[in-house]
């Protein structure tokens, strides 16, 4: 972890389709179950999901999709206030 730094990923792909999406929801289930429905397909091989811990529980939506799609990498992380 480092503090008071940000951090910047660049990534490439040879072929892939991206979709990005707004999903919002009162909980981590309804999150992952709007995610579900529109997101993946036979052809997902792995979702980041960036989570707002100050609305919803981030292990919840984690243990959701985790429990429904198990062969699918999942990446991402927490928002958080920085302190």
């Amino acid at each position: 972890m480092i503090e008071n730094s940000t951090v910047i990923s660049i990534t490439a792909f040879d072929s892939t389709k991206v979709k990005v999406e707004l999903i919002e929801g009162d909980s981590g289930k309804e999150i992952a179950d709007k995610i579900l429905s529109t997101m993946i397909t036979l052809r997902t091989k792995l979702i980041i999901v960036f989570n707002n811990l100050f609305v919803n529980d981030g292990e919840e939506l984690l243990s959701a999709l985790e429990d429904s799609i198990p062969d699918i990498k999942i990446a991402g992380g927490n928002a958080g206030d920085n302190g």
